[in-house]
């Protein structure tokens, strides 16, 4: 874990799924995150600079608002949230996707501070 405190932003994930994964990454050292809808992505994320941003996924795709995010800001980690034969899967979002694992709900948040971590220590 890197000794600067991570950011991340959840759009739109339902509420359930979110809080869960919330409280999971807040009750480990360092980690901040934040909501925002998908139509105040754009200015969130150029105001608070988030060091990943945790997305839905409809039918395995990212929101559009997400899609322009991955174009403009390739350095941006951005991960989505998806289901797979009913259990939660977690994907890294580039130009292509690349997936990062099933988990259950309650080990997402350790994932997503995996991806996180793996990412600013390069």
């Amino acid at each position: 874990m890197p000794d600067t405190p991570l950011t991340v932003l959840f759009v739109d994930l339902p509420p359930q799924l979110r809080e869960m994964i919330q409280q999971e990454l807040e009750a480990g050292s360092g980690v901040t995150s934040l909501t925002t809808e998908a139509d105040e992505l754009e200015r969130t994320v150029e105001r608070v600079r988030p060091d990943a941003v945790v997305v839905p996924l409809e039918r395995g795709r990212p929101l559009p608002e997400s899609r322009r995010l991955l174009e403009e800001r390739a350095r941006l980690r951005v991960l989505g949230v998806g289901t797979r034969d009913g259990h939660s899967v977690l994907y890294e979002l580039c130009p292509t996707r690349s997936e990062l694992g099933a988990v259950k709900p309650n080990e997402m948040a350790a994932k997503i501070r995996q991806a996180i971590s793996q990412q600013v220590s390069v």
